[in-house]
């Protein structure tokens, strides 16, 4: 039965496909069968070395960026946002009164305490600008959709082509997206970081919530912006791939539009303010949903709460609102530069800021980011290794487990006979000395 076992043995080691195995079993000379063992155990360490950093990539999830020019035939402008002064002079000015609050300009013409009005009012819109303070004339088409927005830090803006219906369809004369503004500055006073003679243009996504964290263009009033876009699209991979991005599933947004790292941002600012503190500032609160406002603080004392938070925030990098990159995001790269305009009428030089926008080229960067390693690569480059050195495939490391099987299997029978003969020879030595 051992004798026909072991011949079975040999058998599957020689149909073993695996190199070098068949004949380690069937090679009689122990020198031979030493060598095919060294060789074996060589090019098994060999498939060892190489595979490892394989797996150890493939669990570390790293990834590759792609990136290319796409070509298209037409091009969606996105949204501008243009922010002019974010006040009205003569609501300013009669609501100090009322408050008896001494409006002082500095020799730029700002007010100089614009905070001490603000403690006092119960919403923006008791000073806000009317629109007779800045308005839209002419945007390029009639069914462009304009919105009038709140932007943090700046106050209300127009946001234009909100809808995302402007198209360019060509890079010649004539392509441009024109916006003709009317600010009346005598009505109007400056957020305190606006310069007096200019409006700001913000530039994003329509689906987005505007921000100045994407930066800001000047356009000085009685001169024609002229602001030239490139844009890009970017695609990232969630975790546990090295972006680790996110689409803002599970977060609570306040402003509408796609996540962005502004909106969790700001969104994560205003939730810990109004979750923590007693007064609210000023700014803080007019941003907040109305079921969330709490008092508005009125000195610096019942201040320092809501400006705590935000310095933490600040210096932490906003660390503890866990906002990471957005799974796809569209940039735009703006290139801007301006011309007075030519015209004997004072208005326009007072009054009139134009604004052309325009992509220099019909086409966009696109930057994709990819799985280094998908299941078919890792499988595919860990089957390459085995193939080479030990000849080695998912078949035939079936037929080396079940050659060991068999062979375990022989051994363990070998071993009970063996110690079934001993135990049969010691009885009959017993019995013949006792007989």
């Amino acid at each position: 039965m051992d004798q026909r076992t072991e011949i079975d043995l040999k058998e599957s080691a020689a149909s073993l496909t695996m190199h070098g195995f068949g004949r380690l079993l069937s090679t009689k000379s122990k020198a031979m069968r030493c060598i095919w063992l060294l060789l074996i155990l060589f090019f098994v360490s060999l498939v060892i070395l190489t595979v490892m950093p394989t797996i150890r990539g493939y669990f570390k999830s790293p990834s590759l960026t792609k990136e290319e020019t796409v070509r298209v035939s037409e091009m969606k402008i996105p949204a501008v946002t243009v922010c002019g002064p974010s006040f009205s002079k003569a609501k300013v000015t009669k609501f100090a009164k009322e408050k008896n609050i001494t409006v002082k300009y500095n020799w730029l013409g700002r007010i100089d305490n614009m905070d001490d009005i603000l403690w006092k009012a119960s919403s923006l819109e008791d000073i806000a600008y009317d629109n007779n303070t800045m308005f839209i004339i002419n945007p390029d088409k009639h069914d462009i959709a304009i919105e009038r927005v709140l932007v943090a830090n700046q106050g209300y803006c127009y946001k234009v082509n909100a809808n995302g219906t402007a198209i360019q369809k060509s890079v010649n004369l004539g392509f441009t997206f024109d916006i003709i503004l009317f600010v009346n500055l005598s009505n109007g006073v400056q957020f305190n970081t606006s310069p007096t003679d200019a409006v700001h243009v913000l530039i994003q996504d329509h689906k987005q919530f505007p921000s100045l964290d994407s930066g800001r263009i000047l356009a000085p009033i009685g001169h024609q912006t002229f602001i030239e876009m490139k844009k890009t699209e970017i695609t990232r991979l969630k975790p546990p791939y090295p972006s680790k991005c996110t689409n803002g599933e599970n977060m609570k947004l306040l402003f509408k539009g796609d996540y962005t790292v502004s909106n969790c941002r700001l969104s994560c600012l205003l939730s810990q303010v109004s979750q923590r503190c007693s007064y609210i500032f000023a700014w803080h609160s007019h941003l907040l949903p109305k079921a969330m406002r709490k008092q508005l603080s009125r000195n610096q004392s019942e201040a320092s709460c809501s400006l705590t938070i935000t310095e933490k925030l600040l210096d932490s990098n906003y660390a503890s609102c866990n906002c990471e990159l957005p799974c796809t995001e569209t940039k735009f790269r703006k290139y801007s530069s301006t011309a007075k305009m030519t015209s004997e009428d004072p208005r326009i030089h007072k009054h009139i800021v134009v604004i052309s926008v325009f992509f220099g080229g019909m086409e966009y960067e696109k930057i994709t980011e990819f799985k280094m390693y998908t299941t078919e690569r890792f499988v595919g480059e860990i089957g390459g290794q085995m193939g080479i050195w030990i000849g080695a495939s998912i078949f035939s490391v079936f037929e080396l487990i079940y050659l060991l099987i068999q062979f375990i299997d022989f051994l363990c029978r070998k071993k009970r006979r063996k110690s079934s003969n001993l135990e049969k020879g010691v009885a009959k030595e017993v019995n013949d000395s006792v007989f």
